[in-house]
């Protein structure tokens, strides 16, 4: 995962980790970099490790092969932060639900579960 300051992207680079080598490069959907900020979306990897799953406008499920979006899940936008700001993802073990920790309108922290 890495940030171009130029473009404003957020590249993903998929390796085969026993083998070492690289098998895709993609841009996140949807996902914005701000090099000021030096932030990434929310993520989080299925546990079968098919699909990742992206925190911007909704949470994107990305096949993890192609990069190309599976689905998308209406959990509103979730803007730019400082990097050291942690906003966990988590993906349930069969991947049908997803929870995210941020914070609400009026500042409170809040868990997000979505099916």
């Amino acid at each position: 995962l890495r940030g171009e300051a130029k473009t404003k992207k957020i590249l993903v680079t998929v390796y085969d980790g026993p083998a070492g080598k690289k098998l895709h490069d993609w841009g996140l959907p949807g996902a914005a970099y701000d090099p000021f900020l030096k932030s990434y979306p929310p993520l989080a990897l299925s546990g079968d490790g098919k699909w990742l799953f992206v925190a911007g406008d909704g949470i994107a499920v990305l096949d993890v092969a192609t990069g190309k979006e599976k689905a998308k899940v209406n959990a509103g936008t979730f803007p730019a932060v400082l990097s050291a700001i942690s906003r966990p993802l988590a993906v349930s073990p069969d991947g049908g639900r997803v929870a995210v920790a941020r914070q609400d309108a009026a500042k409170k922290n809040v868990l997000e579960v979505y099916a």
